[in-house]
């Protein structure tokens, strides 16, 4: 096992307060956007989504606000009437948000008036997640429906089990369970293609990259598994776990042959091919998911006694 590094860590920036930070209109840009103050939305749900030149982001407040991306004036706000958790999801037209008491949301980009809305009756949903003219959101079962209209596709009956957010790639709906299992799930029908058994519950949806699943669990294990008949390649013990305390957890992100994983010490680069480790980044700090671009690996970490509010952004050179 490597206790290696990265070629070297490029900036971290922290945070004490959750106050929204301003972002840049465009690479050159000196304008600067501000979405509303957490004084005024008692305080944010998630990270904000940018698509066609419009910020939205959740409150828990209860509110979706749009702001236009290069001015910083609000378009419209939409009142969920309940608090937002989860960031927003927009495809054509349209931007999709689900409620903590589990009402999924499709509204009007142009507009911001709902155009369906679906009660699964049960608790959080999950994040929307939008492929294939079908939106899926989760929480007591998986809830496949028409994008456009809200109609039903199917349902996934998780039998009292939570379910994880979902990825779907080529057709396949993956997602985890607090059953402690990895599902695939064909998209159009929603019949079962594979299910696999993990040694604890399996919190995150997974990277599919090259007809491999990976992704971790509870446990404190990295998983390969293969999509065509859900053989285990490998797994690895991550220290910490790759689910943190205070309800933080990772999917993992792939990338030049490599799996960079978050666990609540650190960030790991994993081989794809063997599973071995190839550098970790050790901090005290828990990691929400990475993100990889332009070689840089972007990730938050949070004191796990502080909680979120208590972060810092870390940006490492691959």
């Amino acid at each position: 096992m490597s206790t290696g590094w990265p070629t070297s860590t490029a900036w971290t920036s922290t945070s004490t307060q959750s106050t929204p930070r301003p972002a840049r209109s465009g690479g050159s840009s000196e304008q600067a956007v501000f979405l509303p103050s957490s004084s005024d939305t008692d305080g944010w749900g998630s990270p904000p989504t940018v698509a066609a030149e419009v910020v939205y982001s959740t409150s828990v407040d209860g509110n979706l606000y749009a702001v236009d991306a290069a001015s910083g004036k609000r378009r419209w706000v939409f009142d969920a009437g309940g608090p937002l958790m989860q960031p927003p999801t927009v495809a054509d037209g349209l931007v999709y948000i689900s409620t903590v008491a589990g009402i999924l949301y499709a509204v009007d980009t142009v507009t911001g008036k709902a155009r369906w809305h679906f009660d699964t009756g049960s608790g959080e949903a999950t994040a929307p997640t939008v492929a294939g003219g079908v939106v899926y959101v989760g929480n007591g079962n998986l809830y496949a429906r028409d994008a456009a209209t809200g109609a039903k596709r199917w349902t996934f009956d998780a039998d009292g089990a939570l379910v994880s957010s979902v990825h779907v790639v080529e057709g396949v709906v993956y997602f985890g369970s607090t059953d402690d299992t990895l599902y695939a799930r064909d998209a159009a029908s929603g019949d079962s293609r594979w299910a696999f058994k993990a040694g604890d519950e399996v919190q995150a949806p997974p990277a599919v990259v090259n007809g491999i699943a990976y992704f971790g669990s509870v446990d404190g294990k990295l998983y390969a598994v293969d999509t065509a008949n859900a053989e285990e390649r490998w797994n690895l013990t991550i220290d910490g776990g790759v689910t943190a305390d205070g309800g933080l957890f990772s999917s993992p992100v792939v990338g030049n042959d490599t799996v960079y994983v978050a666990s609540v010490h650190g960030l790991y680069a994993v081989s794809t091919a063997n599973g071995q480790e190839r550098w970790r980044y050790a901090t005290d700090h828990a990691f929400l998911s990475p993100v990889a671009a332009n070689g840089m690996l972007y990730a938050l970490g949070a004191d796990p006694s502080k909680g979120i509010d208590s972060s810092t952004l870390y940006a490492l050179k691959l």
